[in-house]
């Protein structure tokens, strides 16, 4: 139930909960506690995500839904609590937290945020945040779709000799579009930022702003990409 359970005997313990709200779901354990979330009674079945601060741990509900908790290493009249969260405006894909450009990370912890950004005109679209990379810290972006998958947002680029990673993506997008990022961050940075940039596309970036050619004429005409296509014009 919400509020104190206290446990009784040792040893593995499962609990059944059904959410009453759309939102976060919290088990606060003691420090010898393991808290998971099964996604069934299969020894298959897996784990839902959660995002653990502490002794606290977190996961994504739906009302009326039924959610098992398997708690491990307790010991007998130990207790661990249970509360539940409304969304709050980042807490969630379904609700994320909507920025102009720039989102101020400095000073603050980030276990599981969501922000989106939507463009106001066509162009060219980069996605950067400035914190030094790290294989522990996870920042992933899509655009505002049900249907896409998040994809991870890092650049390797070739540097005197050396690959280095940075947290940035760019993409063409169009007027009235929006992107969101998720990030889960195991650090708090005293100067950090993520930040939304549009610009004008050069000529080829875009299928509205191809390169216009002309019969007769030589082009040097860049190499495109998977992710990054030429695109051309000729009219006959």
């Amino acid at each position: 139930v919400a509020g104190a359970n206290t446990i009784s005997g040792t040893g593995t313990k499962y609990y059944r909960y059904v959410a009453t709200l759309n939102g976060k779901l919290t088990v606060t354990a003691t420090e010898n506690m393991t808290v998971s979330f099964p996604r069934g009674a299969g020894q298959n079945d897996g784990n839902y995500t959660a995002i653990v601060d502490g002794l606290n741990s977190t996961m994504d509900v739906s009302a009326k839904q039924a959610y098992l908790i398997r708690i491990e290493g307790a010991a007998d009249q130990d207790v661990f609590s249970i509360s539940e969260e409304a969304y709050q405006p980042g807490d969630a894909r379904n609700c994320p937290l909507d920025i102009d450009g720039d989102y101020d990370l400095s000073g603050k912890k980030v276990g599981n945020l969501w922000l989106r950004y939507t463009a106001p005109k066509d162009g060219i679209l980069t996605i950067r945040c400035d914190i030094p990379f790290a294989s522990s810290e996870k920042i992933q972006y899509a655009k505002d779709e049900e249907s896409a998958y998040l994809t991870a947002m890092v650049k390797s680029e070739y540097v005197d000799g050396n690959f280095v990673n940075t947290y940035e993506a760019t993409k063409a997008t169009a007027e009235g579009e929006s992107w969101i990022v998720n990030l889960q961050l195991s650090q708090v940075y005293d100067e950090a930022h993520l930040t939304f940039s549009l610009r004008e596309p050069l000529p080829g970036e875009t299928i509205n702003s191809p390169i216009l050619l002309e019969v007769g004429q030589t082009y040097d005409i860049p190499k495109g990409t998977y992710d990054a296509p030429v695109w051309a014009k000729i009219e006959l």
